[in-house]
């Protein structure tokens, strides 16, 4: 079983910015062309980015976000997680950690379908 997830950022959060955060989260590995970003976490969570020149957010649930998406990640969680460690708190590290870094507004959702993080002009939020 795997789920796919999504963040959508607006200009502020840069590639290398992105990085940064990755490291802050705790991910075990990161590649990146200056252009492009993988990363791999132990819990078997993998984050890379992908190229879209569409800036509309596709997400459901935007949560009143209304920036224009000039990055665009795919996350994945696949299969069952090693002892110790979680793709769920390394998710949540990961919104923290962007939000740490810079003021980038960003949605993270579950297929698009559901929203789980959500940076704006008061912070970051989490779905309960």
């Amino acid at each position: 079983m795997s789920l796919d997830l999504y963040l959508e950022a607006d200009d502020v959060l840069t590639v290398a910015v992105l990085e940064r955060a990755l490291e802050m989260a705790g991910a075990d590995e990161i590649n990146t062309d200056g252009q492009a970003i993988e990363a791999l976490f132990e819990s078997g969570l993998t984050f890379s980015t992908s190229a879209s020149n569409d800036q509309a957010i596709y997400a459901e649930e935007t949560k009143g976000a209304t920036f224009l998406v000039a990055l665009r990640c795919y996350i994945r969680i696949k299969g069952p997680a090693p002892e110790g460690s979680s793709p769920l708190d390394d998710l949540e590290r990961i919104a923290r950690s962007i939000a740490e870094v810079c003021l980038s507004h960003f949605l993270i959702s579950f297929q698009f379908e559901q929203t789980l993080y959500w940076r704006d002009e008061n912070g970051l939020h989490c779905s309960e």
